[in-house]
C-alpha cells in the first residue's frame, strides 16, 4: 500500500509541474478496482481501495484530505488527447 501512495505521489508531483523531482522508487502495481473517500462511523475521513474481494481503508486527518485529492486528481489526469 504504501508503495502505491509513493507511486501515485510521484505521479501527481511529476505532472503538477512542481520544481521538485518524483521518488524513482519502484513499485509493484497490483489490480484496483476502487478508489474512493468516505467517513467512518464517527465522520472521520477515509481512503479505501478495493482489491478483488479485499477493502483497504486508510483514516487521514480532515486538513490532509485536501492535498490528499488534488493528488488523486493529478495522478488520474490524461496528458494526451481531450479531456472533459
Amino acid at each position: 500500500m504504501v508503495a502505491l501512495l509513493i507511486a501515485l505521489g510521484g505521479q501527481a508531483l511529476g505532472r503538477s509541474g512542481s520544481a521538485r523531482k518524483p521518488s524513482d522508487a519502484p513499485a509493484r502495481p497490483f489490480p484496483v478496482d476502487l478508489i474512493t473517500l468516505d467517513d467512518d462511523e464517527r465522520g472521520e475521513p477515509m481512503l479505501i481501495f478495493g482489491v478483488g474481494a479485499t477493502a483497504l481503508a486508510f483514516g487521514f486527518a480532515h486538513d490532509r484530505l485536501a492535498d490528499l485529492g488534488r493528488m488523486l486528481l493529478t495522478a488520474s489526469a490524461r496528458t494526451t488527447g481531450l479531456a472533459n
